[in-house]
């Protein structure tokens, strides 16, 4: 699996980013347009789980040729492309894992960062395969979708239960409510406070934990319960970042080490707001944990 790079909350394609910041390369490479139409195709079969259709295929390889500032799929496209074939593989390896989830999430994330005009048919793409519901604020540094709110309230079942850690569904009523108090505590209203990288990829971690969790010992068992409660305060160990997030073993060392500079180098005006923020949606958050009494089990 490819490296990313972190923007932020955000998660990219390594590859990728590195073409924001790579100098024109001269190259008389250009790829043939059935073959970027094919790799196109094949790509958003794995991320969907279905055909484009003929529209859809021609609007998003002109997008993606797009991206580049030409009318051809030359060096850039061609290496992005190849970094979105090596993504797909992943997608279909292992579907519901913590890799695939932290992969979609960077590639859901680009797509809301950038202005609905710019994105064009890549964020519907993107939201029929797992809804983006909370945002953090103007200027996008990260969001939560549908599959993250899910995992959210289950991380907080988990860590008010004990025990196991065993997945609930939720009815679309209980993900609208915990998406609006979510939106509240961390996402664009007013007073909110600043999004957590664990809400940004909780669908990815709950996958994780709930994959690792026999092999866990009891201390790493209670590093993970910590690291819930108190998020980057609480940081975990560079082989539980890789293992639990889904992290390339390079980011997750690059991220273990993070950690506790991100905890620790807010500004006091950061501090005061989050805990405003804190205050806010203390009752909320109760009311999250409470409402995961009620649902299903799956």
């Amino acid at each position: 699996m490819i490296g990313r790079k972190h923007i932020g909350a955000i998660v990219i394609p390594a590859m990728a980013a590195a073409l924001l910041l790579m100098p024109a390369k001269a190259s008389a490479q250009v790829k043939p347009m059935d073959d970027v139409r094919a790799d196109t195709a094949y790509f958003w079969r794995a991320f969907l789980g279905r055909d484009l259709t003929e529209d859809e295929l021609t609007r998003q390889t002109a997008f993606l040729i797009g991206l580049f500032g030409s009318d051809r799929c030359e060096y850039a496209c061609m290496l992005q492309q190849a970094t979105n074939r090596v993504d797909a593989e992943v997608f279909l390896a292992r579907p519901g894992e913590p890799e695939d989830l932290v992969l979609r999430d960077g590639y859901i994330a680009g797509a809301f960062a950038r202005t609905e005009a710019e994105a064009g048919i890549q964020r519907d793409l993107v939201n029929e395969a797992d809804p983006a519901r909370v945002f953090d604020g103007p200027g996008l540094v990260g969001l939560m979708t549908e599959k993250d709110v899910v995992a959210f309230v289950n991380l907080q079942r988990f860590l008010k239960d004990g025990g196991s850690p065993e997945h609930h569904d939720l009815s679309r009523e209980q993900i609208d409510q915990a998406a609006a108090l979510l939106d509240q505590a961390v996402g664009s209203a007013p007073g909110a406070g600043a999004m957590p990288a664990l809400y940004v990829y909780a669908s990815a971690f709950w996958a994780g934990v709930r994959r690792e969790w026999a092999d866990l010992d009891d201390q790493e068992r209670q590093m993970v319960r910590e690291h819930i409660e108190h998020l980057s305060a609480k940081p975990l160990s560079t082989d539980l970042y890789h293992r639990l997030y889904g992290f390339t073993s390079a980011d997750a060392q690059a991220y273990a080490k993070a950690e506790p500079n991100r905890a620790l180098s807010a500004s006091m005006d950061e501090i005061r707001s989050m805990a405003r923020a804190v205050l806010k949606a203390n009752g909320d958050l109760m009311r999250l944990r409470e409402m995961t009494n009620g649902v299903s089990v799956k």
